[in-house]
């Protein structure tokens, strides 16, 4: 349920209603502490991050999927939130897999929107 959530942030997705619909429902996922650990289970972060980083093929929904990997970077450095350790150090590894392509992406599309 988590990755077809997700798939709707992505570019396969040309219905902003739908995006706008699953967003809320992912930031609400965030904010229960059994939700956020299904959402950020390796197979739903890896495919997050792979919808972020698929660029201008999804110009629309791609500031929804970044606001969302924002809000789950976030609510992991609060303390309050009840992460595992191991499941921290899963997802420690995940980012570090991805990050340089998360940056790069970030660039092409500020200097998409910027840099003409």
């Amino acid at each position: 349920m988590v990755i077809k959530l997700l798939d709707t942030l992505s570019g396969k997705n040309p219905d902003i209603e739908k995006t706008l619909n699953a967003n809320t429902i992912l930031l609400e996922f965030c904010e229960n502490n059994h939700s956020f650990n299904i959402l950020t289970r390796p197979e739903s972060l890896q495919r997050l991050t792979q919808i972020c980083c698929e660029g201008q093929s999804n110009a629309q929904n791609m500031p929804y999927a970044l606001n969302l990997l924002s809000t789950i970077i976030s609510e992991f450095g609060n303390t309050e939130k009840e992460i595992a350790d191991d499941h921290k150090m899963e997802i420690f590894k995940l980012f570090q897999e991805f990050f340089t392509d998360m940056v790069y992406n970030c660039v092409i599309l500020l200097y998409d929107q910027f840099g003409d």
